[in-house]
C-alpha cells in the first residue's frame, strides 16, 4: 500500500465585479456602509459579493437512511413531525403536524426521531465538496451559503455554477433547492420564496418580493399591511426617517443585509490543514502486457 500527505493551500482567484444597480442612490435611507465588525474583506465585497445558498429538503430523511418510497415514515423532534417522505405526505401527513395527530391519519407511519449531530457530520461532508467551488463556505440553517463572485472566472458565470452545484446532488437523485443573491439574506428570500433570478435582475426581483417574505415578527407585518405596504420595495422606497419612526431598528438592520449594504459576517468553513489518504492493493501490484 502507499498514504500521500499533502497540506492544502488556499488560493483565491481575482474578484470579478458584478454589474448592479447602485442601491445607496436607489434607495432612500440606505447608504453605502462597511460590513458588521468592519472586516476590509467584505468592505471590498459590498458591491461584487454573489452568494449562492443551497438548502436539502430531505436532509433529516436522508441521514437516517429513510427512503422516500415504501412505508410511510416521519422523522420528529418535540414530538412534532419535522420531515415525512412521499408516502408520509400521500397521507396526509406534513412537517409541523403533532406526532399523535400524525399516528392518528396513518396509524402504519414509521417514526424516527430526528439526528442533528448526524446532519452536521452531513452537512460537514458536503461543506468539503464544496471548498472546489469556493474558499468561502458556510454552514447555514441546514444548507450551504457559497460566496461565488471570485469564482466566475474558473467556472463561468453564476447561472453556470448554480447548475454544476446542483448537478451532483441530481445524479444521486438528491432533493436540492438553491438561490443566489447580493448577500446570504437576499439568497435566503429568494429561496423562501421559491425563486432564482438572474444577477441582472436581483435588484428588480427584490423590489418585487412581498414584504410578507421578510423573516420579522407577526406585528410588524400587520402593520406593515394597514400603511398599503405590499413589496419590500414599497418599504425601501421610505424614507429612513420614517422607516425608524415606526417599526424598530432591528428592521433596518435587516434591509441592509438584505440589500447587501451591510453584510452580517459568516463563519467560513474551514478544512483540515493536513489530509492523510491510504489505499491499500491487497493483491499487490501486477504488470499485464497488452
Amino acid at each position: 500500500g502507499w498514504t500521500a500527505s499533502s497540506r492544502l493551500k488556499t488560493s483565491r482567484t481575482p474578484t470579478c465585479h458584478l454589474m448592479r444597480p447602485n442601491i445607496a442612490k436607489s434607495t432612500p435611507g440606505l447608504p453605502t456602509g462597511k460590513a458588521a465588525g468592519g472586516s476590509t474583506r467584505y468592505q471590498d465585497a459590498a458591491m461584487t459579493a454573489v452568494f449562492a445558498k443551497l438548502v436539502f429538503p430531505a436532509l433529516a430523511l436522508e441521514v437516517l437512511e429513510i427512503p422516500q418510497d415504501g412505508v410511510a415514515a416521519v422523522v420528529y423532534a418535540g414530538q412534532r413531525v419535522v420531515e415525512a417522505n412521499t408516502q408520509a405526505l400521500a397521507n396526509g401527513l406534513y412537517p409541523g403536524m403533532t406526532l399523535s395527530l400524525a399516528h392518528s391519519l396513518c396509524p402504519s407511519v414509521h417514526t424516527q426521531v430526528q439526528r442533528p449531530d448526524l446532519e452536521r457530520q452531513w452537512l460537514h461532508h458536503w461543506a468539503h465538496w464544496a471548498y472546489r467551488y469556493s474558499d468561502q463556505v458556510a454552514i447555514q440553517h441546514g444548507g450551504l451559503c457559497l460566496e461565488i463572485a471570485a469564482s466566475q472566472r474558473l467556472f463561468g458565470e453564476v447561472s453556470r455554477i448554480l447548475e454544476q452545484l446542483k448537478a451532483t446532488h441530481r445524479q444521486v437523485q438528491r432533493p436540492i433547492r438553491i438561490a443566489s443573491g447580493l448577500s446570504p439574506e437576499m439568497a435566503a428570500l429568494f429561496l423562501a420564496e421559491d425563486l432564482c433570478p438572474d444577477p441582472n435582475d436581483y435588484w428588480q426581483t427584490l423590489q418585487a418580493s412581498p414584504v410578507r417574505a421578510l423573516p420579522i415578527e407577526a406585528a410588524q407585518h400587520t402593520r406593515m399591511q394597514r400603511m398599503g405596504l405590499v413589496t419590500i420595495g414599497d418599504l425601501l422606497a421610505l424614507p429612513q426617517r420614517d422607516r425608524l419612526r415606526r417599526f424598530p431598528k432591528e428592521l433596518d438592520t435587516l434591509l441592509h443585509a438584505l440589500t447587501g449594504q451591510q453584510l452580517r459576517p459568516l463563519n467560513w468553513f474551514k478544512p483540515p490543514p493536513v489530509f492523510q489518504r491510504t489505499l491499500a492493493f491487497d493483491p499487490g501490484l501486477v504488470t499485464q502486457e497488452m
